[in-house]
């Protein structure tokens, strides 16, 4: 998988995380993502989704094989999504969590409080 198509997954990801917030909340929240990015040698940084993109994609025939999202503030016209890369070994894309089918990496939780400011 290339990076663009990745990117497109990625994004998927994200949207639906939004949704099962905004089911949780019952109102909607901002599309302006900025991802609270944990794991591959970061901890807790803060990154617009493309910098996020940039450490999750490794190459075409490499992935993470976990990689959390989750909805976890809203401040200020966006929403944070707490991103958090696991520890397994990186494999081919079918060895991803893929939970449900189609989704790769990305696996979606629901945080128990959402902040909102």
């Amino acid at each position: 998988m290339e990076k663009n198509e990745f990117r497109l997954l990625f994004n998927k990801a994200l949207n639906q995380a939004v949704e099962q917030a905004e089911k949780k909340l019952g109102q909607t929240i901002p599309k302006k993502f900025t991802i609270e990015l944990h794991g591959a040698g970061v901890s807790k940084t803060l990154v617009d989704p493309e910098v996020a993109l940039d450490h999750i994609y490794l190459s075409p025939d490499s992935f993470y094989r976990i990689i959390d999202l989750s909805v976890i503030a809203v401040k200020e016209g966006e929403t944070i999504i707490f991103v958090r890369i696991s520890n397994h070994k990186p494999g081919r894309f079918e060895q991803t969590w893929n939970q449900p089918q189609g989704s790769g990496p990305f696996k979606q939780l629901l945080a128990e409080r959402i902040e909102i400011a």
